[in-house]
């Protein structure tokens, strides 16, 4: 079977992390042809004997050059489907799809966004793909909310990888950023400085607990933005030490490693790969009880919750995990995670999945 993905950015992401692991993964029931429409800094990454990319770079939203050569390679390659992660992506296709009807297109829905134009035009246009999928039941409640057709909307869950293996050297290098000592407990976040983060409430729950926790570090890895320089701002006016903001790092995954917890503090999310590159990591995990962290998480089961935005809970809840981190019950919690992680978020049982929906 022969895909075409078609994707317009590629930098560091949710999605994009989803996709380049997809294009790695070694199996054969499938075959991608990425399609890059911007130069993005994940283009290096991709490495597979079997898949392959082209960079077709776009010089305007709807470029025809880009249309014509990814029409000669559906026709030269005899590729039958298509599958979008944008709505620009989606127009692509759909423009392909008229001149090739016999091209089905699929559509993923990663994230809400609040542009209504942006809302009343996918919601049309996904009423012409084969199928469209979002990452979590608790999405798709949003969007049907949203006036999304409910009957095209499927249920597909992102894939994870088990995090990449960390150098001693890559090891040395990060505890030095951080000027790591013996005994130090390493609280961390992964995740850009975007609106639907909440770096902030973690930064408070922090300052409440650092008199109590003087070993403590909190880490921020993520691309910086207007939201960061308030962060830091707060810290500075507050006195608060042991804070550090590394930016966006590569590979950032196999850092997780030398966490001693995770801490997803969001305002909205539809899912979540850092937290379970975390749990695969077998690092405990504490998140903002948004639905979509109840839905995963089976209401607390497999990893904490917290009231979102409540410094206050998410401070009570370190302080507990500062405290109980060597307890059996502890790690015994992590070892079942972990497990219901690999079960359910493989990319063996996410090709398989795929594969199903292309198929019929």
């Amino acid at each position: 079977m022969k895909v075409l993905v078609l994707r317009s950015s590629f930098n560091p992401g949710g999605a994009e992390v989803l996709l380049l692991n997809l294009f790695n993964f070694p199996q054969h029931k499938i075959t991608f042809f990425y399609i890059l429409m911007k130069e993005s800094d994940l283009i290096s990454q991709l490495d597979s004997n079997t898949n392959k990319h082209y960079e077709y770079l776009r010089k305007k939203a709807i470029d025809l050059r880009v249309i014509v050569k990814t029409y000669k390679l559906i026709k030269k390659e005899n590729i039958q489907n298509i599958h979008t992660h944008q709505l620009i992506e989606l127009i692509y296709a759909l423009i392909i799809k008229a001149f090739i009807p016999r091209i089905n297109v699929y559509h993923s829905i990663h994230g809400v966004f609040n542009l209504n134009w942006y809302i009343m035009l996918e919601k049309i246009l996904i009423k012409l793909t084969k199928k469209t999928f979002t990452v979590s039941e608790s999405t798709k409640k949003t969007l049907v909310k949203m006036g999304y057709p409910e009957k095209k909307i499927h249920i597909l869950y992102n894939a994870v990888n088990t995090p990449s293996e960390l150098s001693e050297e890559d090891k040395i290098l990060f505890y030095k950023k951080i000027e790591f000592i013996e005994n130090n407990f390493i609280i961390g976040m992964v995740g850009n400085f975007v609106p639907e983060k909440d770096q902030l409430t973690l930064i408070k729950a922090f300052n409440l607990i650092s008199n109590t926790h003087p070993n403590a570090k909190l880490i921020f890895i993520g691309k910086e933005s207007q939201q960061e320089i308030k962060c830091k701002e707060f810290v500075f006016n507050n006195h608060i030490k042991n804070i550090y903001f590394l930016g966006s790092i590569q590979n950032a995954n196999k850092y997780l490693q030398l966490f001693n917890v995770f801490v997803l503090s969001s305002k909205s999310e539809t899912f979540s790969i850092a937290l379970f590159e975390a749990i695969l990591a077998k690092v405990p995990v504490i998140a903002s009880d948004l639905p979509v962290f109840q839905e995963l998480s089976a209401n607390g089961r497999y990893f904490t919750l917290f009231r979102t935005g409540d410094e206050e809970d998410l401070a009570g809840l370190l302080d507990r995990y500062l405290i109980d981190i060597l307890d059996s019950k502890f790690i015994d919690k992590l070892d079942l995670t972990y497990n219901y992680a690999r079960s359910n978020f493989g990319y063996d049982l996410y090709i398989d999945k795929l594969f199903h929906y292309y198929s019929n």
